[in-house]
């Protein structure tokens, strides 16, 4: 509903569900889906596509930021570009240049750019959710909202703002990330006046289609802006700009391209516009001299072609996917440019999930990336852990106090409980204790939820890391000693179910971050990135337990455990002194230190040894090994 409210399908006006089977047909209609109404496959997946941030037509009317059914009214229009972070600020002036050229070329308009946006006509800027574009722009009522979705969005004339959102990874002349050429084109179409069109071939489709070698403009949007604006001389676009006289004879206007329409049965399907483009084909020789103009002026307006031809399947929306995901969480810098990180990046991913390592895109690699997770970047290859802030941080001390900020979802006692069964989970196996505290200054780690653009806390700052809405980022918690951890407000967090998202997992996951661990690849580990779902009776995994424990001492337990075992011994007697009772034999003292083996020179291990040898833990935590598995890890040589 949201979708359709945002691209014209349904008036903000309205209120009820009524409207929306009536407004998903008509989405349905104009895409060239079958019309049905209802929310298929088909309905959902374009939804979710990358697109311009523009409404589409609906009806006769179009939908306008400001003004209906624009133009300007001069042909030498100026610009100015303030640009994005992406690319190297020249070329994307250069990009900005060419893309304007491509409406230049075809019409009777040309371009210059200018120095000041006080200057300019049009005004192009980068901006992430509420932004406001170049300097002397007033705040832009529709916010963006992070990588994919709504990539740009531009203001018909003659407003004159373009705006591009920063959050997206611009890209030229390669496969990868978003072309920035085919976004601009599109935009500056709007600046100029144009809608969307359904034609799945032109730049004025409302969805990214992907990087296009060589690109051009379609008849389509020729004819769309040479209806606007004239053509220049020479330039012939279905008419040279010109409303053509009616042939003299029956025959068709597209007499290249109407037998597969007619095989499709559009004749019968479009009566009135296969009567103006394949009228021979279709036997329907009878127009007249005033529908012809009318009609013929009608389909400049909106489009040329009809969709039935082109079924544009890409794969682009996938490797822009793959290119966010990789520079999100570790394993493409951004400082680093240039296609020679990502199949590199790719496999390291791949080796990190014990995926089949190709360095390739392929299906098992591209359906975990788009599975929700935690927002924390994964270790890299080398071992080193991507942190948000600190570098193999730990706390200093065992005691740490947290403070909760409520979500909505669930009660807010019922949300206290699970964050402290979350945090008795890893207390109960290492040396730390917590409490909560009710001031949020006075905590060390400090708990609450937000959406998109978020801040935490009323004592925070604004996260530089904004959610993504429901799916795909859960939660991310900061290392020590920031504290900070953060829940996605958009999930539906749950307690006790399979439904929605479970806060038990969720949390311990993220509380594992704000004591210091990064992510495993165990999966059945708690510190594994994806969420794995409802699981009743959950433990921690013992990867979890030797990572805690490697940071924050032993397993306390196992002093109490001793403790236990000592006082289920009964009280010896000593010799009857004739005074009636006995004499108790004292419990010895427990020393607080680490065990050690009750037979030195016996060669064995201290525990279940086994799990530990397989993922590495000899080498990456030699002192910690030595102790507890002498045997399996160095055959007692140390």
């Amino acid at each position: 509903k949201e979708f359709l409210n945002q691209y014209g399908y349904i008036s903000h006006t309205r209120s009820g569900n009524h409207d929306v089977p009536t407004a998903i047909r008509n989405f349905q209609e104009y895409f060239g889906l079958p019309a049905s109404g209802k929310l298929d496959d088909s309905t959902i997946r374009l939804m979710k596509k990358p697109r311009c941030g523009m409404p589409d037509p609906t009806g006769e009317s179009r939908k306008r930021r400001y003004v209906t059914r624009s133009k300007w009214y001069k042909t030498e229009l100026t610009y100015y570009v303030q640009p994005g972070l992406d690319l190297p600020a020249e070329q994307q002036k250069e990009i900005f240049a060419k893309a304007l050229q491509y409406w230049a070329d075809v019409s009777k308009l040309s371009f210059r750019s200018v120095e000041s946006p006080s200057e300019a006509d049009i005004k192009i800027s980068f901006g992430t959710y509420s932004h406001n574009g170049t300097n002397g722009e007033r705040i832009c009522p529709y916010p963006f909202r992070g990588a994919g979705g709504v990539l740009a969005h531009a203001y018909y004339p003659r407003d004159g703002r373009a705006h591009f959102d920063e959050d997206e990874t611009y890209t030229h002349d390669t496969k990868y990330g978003v072309n920035l050429l085919w976004v601009a084109t599109h935009e500056f179409g709007h600046s100029l006046g144009l809608d969307h069109t359904n034609v799945r071939g032109a730049i004025m489709y409302p969805f990214y289609t992907g990087y296009v070698p060589d690109m051009k403009l379609h008849s389509d949007d020729i004819a769309g802006i040479q209806y606007l604006y004239g053509s220049n001389d020479g330039t012939d676009a279905g008419g040279g700009g010109q409303t053509p006289a009616p042939p003299s004879d029956c025959d068709d206007r597209l007499a290249s391209s109407c037998q597969p329409y007619v095989e499709a049965g559009y004749c019968d399907a479009y009566p009135s516009n296969m009567k103006y483009w394949c009228e021979k084909s279709c036997s329907k020789c009878s127009i007249l001299l005033e529908a012809f103009h009318r009609l013929f002026t009608k389909m400049l307006h909106l489009a040329l072609f009809l969709p039935f031809l082109v079924n544009f399947v890409t794969c682009e929306d996938d490797q822009t996917i793959a290119l966010k995901f990789l520079g999100h969480y570790g394993y493409i810098s951004s400082s680093r440019s240039g296609n020679h990180d990502v199949a590199t990046a790719i496999r390291g991913f791949q080796k990190f999930y014990g995926l089949p390592v190709n360095g390739e895109l392929d299906e098992a690699t591209v359906s975990l990336m788009k599975k929700p997770r935690c927002g924390m970047a994964d270790p890299v290859e080398d071992g080193r852990r991507v942190r948000r802030y600190a570098t193999n941080g730990e706390w200093r001390k065992n005691h740490l106090t947290y403070f909760v900020q409520h979500g909505y979802d669930l009660p807010n006692d019922q949300q206290t409980v699970i964050f402290g069964q979350a945090f008795k989970f890893w207390a109960d196996v290492s040396g730390l204790s917590f409490s909560e505290v009710m001031d949020a200054n006075s905590a060390d780690i400090k708990i609450s939820f937000g959406r998109y653009s978020h801040g935490g806390t009323a004592v925070e700052r604004t996260c530089p890391y904004p959610f993504d809405g429901a799916g795909g980022t859960l939660a991310h918690a900061y290392y020590p000693s920031d504290g900070r951890a953060h829940f996605d407000e958009d999930e539906t967090f749950t307690h006790d179910t399979s439904s929605g998202t479970n806060l038990l997992w969720v949390a311990t996951h993220e509380f594992g971050h704000s004591l210091g661990l990064a992510h495993s690849n165990v999966r059945g580990a708690i510190m594994y990135p994806y969420y794995t779902g409802y699981v009743p009776n959950m433990q921690l995994h013992s990867d979890d337990i030797a990572r805690i424990q490697y940071l924050y001492g032993e397993y306390k337990a196992i002093l109490l455990h001793c403790l236990e075992i000592l006082l289920s011994f009964s009280f010896k007697t000593g010799p009857n002194t004739g005074g009636g009772g006995g004499v108790q034999t004292p419990i010895p003292s427990l020393a607080p230190t680490t065990p050690t083996p009750t037979d030195s020179g016996t060669c064995s291990d201290r525990m279940g040894c086994k799990p530990y040898v397989d993922a590495d833990y000899c080498r990456i935590y030699p002192d910690n090994m030595k102790y507890w598995c002498p045997k399996s890890c160095f055959n007692c040589k140390l």
